[in-house]
Parts: C-alpha cells; structure tokens; sequence
C-alpha cells in the first residue's frame, strides 16, 4: 500500500510540476519530459540499491543516499538555473565541470537500469506465460486412454534433483521441502539424481526426512554422476561396489522405485514396465 502511494504521489508531483513549469515558463516546458525520465529512472534504480544501502549503519546509510541523490538535485538546479541564466552565459570551466559531473554521474547509472529493465521484462514475460497457461490448462480429471501435453503432465508431477546430501549441515531445509512437496499433492515425484556427494552414508541421517515424501502414485529415482562414488578414493573395488550396492539397499528403504537404465510407461488406471533400454523414449501419451 505504501509503495503504491509513494508511485501516485511521484506521478502527481511530476505532473503538478510539468504544468507549472508549462504556465509560468513554456518556452523551457520541452526539457520536462527528459528531467521526467530521469527522475523515474533515478527512483527505478534507488528501489534496487535501497536494502543495500538501508543495511549500512547510520552514518553510512545517510551518505549514500545523499551522494546516490546529488546528481539528481544538481541537475535539477542546474535546469532551473539555465532558465533564469543560461548557460551560455556561464563560465566555460564551470560550466564543463558541472554538466560533466552530470553527465558521467547518469552513465555509470544508465548500464544497471538497462539489466534491470532487461531482468524485469524477462519476468513480466515469464508472469505472463503462466498466468495464460494456468488458465488455457486447468487441472481436471482425464478418462482413462486420453492423451495429455507435457504441460498438464507437469502440472501433476514434482521434480527433485541434485541433493548432495552430503553438503547439508542440518535437515531443516530438506524438511521445508519436503513439506512443501506434499503440500501440493502430486500424482508422480521423481528424483533426478544426485543424492549425494561422495559415499552412500552420506545421505542415512536423513533417511526419517525423505521417507515423508509423498505421491499418489510413487516416487520414481533415477542415479546421478554424485552417486556412483566417482569423486572420492576408495580403498578396494570391492568398497566402492559394496558403496553402491548400500546406495541401491537405501533406496528400496525409502520405497522409492530407482530406475536403472529402464523407464516405466505411466497410463491412468496401471503401470506397464518397459524392458531395460538406454536412453529414453517417447511416451505414446504425451503430445
């Protein structure tokens, strides 16, 4: 609420402004609309630096933000002044080291608006996208036999990959998502690999976490580069076997199905195991 506020309350001043300066000066009202730009420009760029700067102690957290603000107030100065006493008429070193302090100060602020409108276009893309293909492919319940897109496909399936369990210092993180997943109720999950880091027992400690990860119709795994024990020395070949042979024991605790060069064919209404192949291959009920 106080954001939209502050927006009226800059687009009102910039208005009340622009119609002054149209009244009393309307020979000069044709800078408005550049100093305009500038001035959003300036607000566009603050937002983003502003947590950084409010972060900063007392002190600290004053000077930038007169210092971020200066270029702006010398501008405006130096436009009103142009008005009254042009420039022209000013002292040449004056006058260039002024309009040059002007001048480098909006160009180094030029690049970072530039990314953040690109950022921000690329985000109001994405919004838009979404909000279309939510509404165009809505959740319903499909007779059996009827072909799906990929994207109805997705809308009932979780995906998880790359835990490396091995690098986590604490479950709570796992914990939150975990809850989250289930939160959403999906038909299908699959794990994309990477369970761990180095060794199978790195990833034991949270065996009681993953085991509340749920889905209506199974939890589907598949192993990661991570898993196979590639990144650590391992005493005998033999350790390294008995490694992924733990690997495979803790999957089948978890109830996880792990597929191991073989896919499974999903159809409402049952599963139909596929014989072991490499690679993968398209299934005949998606689009």
């Amino acid at each position: 609420m106080k954001k939209s506020l502050k927006v009226i309350g800059a687009v009102i001043f910039l208005v009340i402004a622009y119609l002054v300066v149209l009244q009393f000066y309307p020979k000069n009202a044709s800078r408005f609309p550049f100093l305009a730009i500038v001035f959003l420009g300036d607000i566009y760029l603050y937002r983003s630096v502003k947590s950084w700067i409010n972060e900063r102690k007392a002190f600290l957290k004053n000077f930038f933000r007169i210092l971020y603000w200066i270029p702006l107030m010398l501008l405006i100065i130096t436009i009103t002044i142009t008005v009254l006493y042009p420039s022209n008429w000013w002292d040449d070193g004056v006058r260039t080291y002024i309009f040059g302090f002007i001048f480098i100060a909006y160009a180094s602020k030029i690049i970072p608006i530039l990314f953040l409108l690109f950022a921000d276009f690329i985000c109001g893309v994405r919004w838009i996208n979404h909000k279309a293909t939510r509404a165009i492919e809505k959740k319903q319940d499909l007779p059996i036999g009827q072909k799906i897109t990929r994207s109805q496909f997705l809308q009932k399936a979780g995906l998880v990959s790359g835990g490396i369990l091995g690098s986590w210092a604490n479950q709570h993180p796992l914990e939150d998502a975990v809850s989250k997943i289930n939160q959403l109720q999906p038909d299908l999950v699959f794990f994309t690999g990477d369970l761990v880091n180095y060794k199978s027992n790195e990833a034991y400690r949270f065996e009681n976490t993953l085991k509340k990860l749920k889905s209506k119709h199974g939890i589907y795994a598949t192993l990661g580069n991570h898993d196979y024990g590639d990144y650590t020395r391992w005493p005998s070949k033999a350790a390294k076997e008995q490694n992924m042979t733990d690997l495979y024991k803790f999957y089948e605790r978890l109830g996880w199905k792990l597929l191991n060069n073989e896919n499974w064919r999903r159809k409402l209404g049952g599963f139909w195991k596929v014989p072991k192949i490499w690679g993968y291959r398209k299934s005949p009920y998606w689009n």
